[in-house]
């Protein structure tokens, strides 16, 4: 894989994977988009060699969060564009509607799933108005999130799973043959996969909420063709999210559409961050204005963050508190300055 750090590059770009993914997934947009930006991809936690807790509910949404906060402090400090793809598109938009986290952010791209806390809002919009045909569509696809309840028969099931039927079930999902995560061994496919079902788990058990409109510039990438996330999931998050700040970009393709194709998908991403680097020049016209990084670090991480130059991996033991707490309890959530 390809990272890239331009000389004079001062605008960054963070990509969150998705399940079953590690950061691989996000090659394409690194390589093309690591030509002009500074570019970064972050390993969730129980994948490969980032942290794995014990304890099942720190697989919780609220308790990632933080992981985010630590990898733009490893990045510098400076406020980043995100860009997310299904889990990392869910976690990602609770990052950027939250009020105090979102101040990491410019603007925020999420792909292939909505904000985890808009889904219950369809489901009862379908109810309301006796639409129980796509809401019984939608079950069906997510089908492996009800399946990854069940106590060690995932983890077994994954670990078992010949290297020939998981090919034929991605590709079925719309990923192609010759696909790195296709082709992984049985044992690489187990070490993304096995740690992060518990996300799956957490979603359930303790669900993140409803969100607010979002105060940064954000847009939904949906692609039609999704094996797993139908287009009519999203009307509940359009509903919660309208306003000025929230926009979706519908396109023609697979769940894993920015690899299948990755030149509409980054020309969508460079466009989007262009035109909000735009808006920040023409509030800051100063070349040399940067904004301020944060005085204080965050806490709570468990990644892998991978960049150009380095890997760093986060330390087992949970950060230092601050005195101020976050609403959730995990970490300082403070933002940094504007650019």
């Amino acid at each position: 894989m390809k990272w890239a750090n331009p000389a004079g590059a001062r605008t960054t770009v963070l990509f969150l994977h998705g399940f079953p993914d590690d950061h691989e997934t996000w090659s394409n947009q690194l390589e093309a988009l690591g030509r002009k930006y500074r570019v970064a991809a972050l390993e969730l936690r129980g994948v490969n060699r980032s942290q794995r807790p014990k304890k099942g509910s720190q697989y919780a949404v609220r308790n990632i969060l933080p992981d985010i906060s630590r990898a733009i402090e490893s990045l510098g400090g400076e406020k980043v564009h995100l860009v997310g793809h299904d889990w990392g598109s869910m976690i990602g938009w609770c990052y950027a509607t939250d009020p105090i986290y979102s101040q990491n952010l410019i603007s925020y791209q999420g792909m292939s799933a909505p904000h985890p806390g808009t889904i219950l809002t369809y489901m009862g919009d379908k109810l309301k108005a006796f639409k129980l045909g796509p809401l019984g569509r939608q079950l069906i696809k997510s089908w492996y999130v009800w399946f990854f309840q069940i106590p060690w028969l995932p983890e077994y099931s994954i670990r078992k799973l010949s290297p020939e039927w998981r090919g034929r079930l991605l590709q079925k999902g719309g990923m192609t043959s010759d696909d790195p995560l296709v082709l992984k061994s049985r044992e690489q496919f187990a070490a993304i996969t096995t740690g992060a079902v518990n996300l799956y788990r957490q979603l359930l058990r303790r669900r993140p909420g409803k969100p607010a409109a979002p105060t940064i510039p954000t847009q939904q990438i949906i692609p039609s063709g999704d094996l797993f996330v139908s287009t009519e999931l999203y009307h509940g998050q359009a509903r919660l999210l309208a306003g000025n700040n929230y926009r979706e970009v519908p396109v023609k393709g697979p769940h894993w559409i920015h690899r299948t194709e990755p030149a509409q998908i980054n020309r969508i991403l460079v466009d989007f961050i262009e035109e909000q680097e735009k808006k920040i020049r023409s509030r800051n016209p100063s070349p040399g204005a940067k904004g301020a990084k944060k005085s204080r670090k965050n806490t709570g991480s468990a990644m892998n963050l991978k960049t150009s130059k380095t890997t760093k991996k986060s330390n087992s033991s949970p950060g230092r508190q601050t005195k101020k707490q976050s609403r959730s309890g995990s970490a300082n959530r403070k933002g940094v300055k504007k650019r």
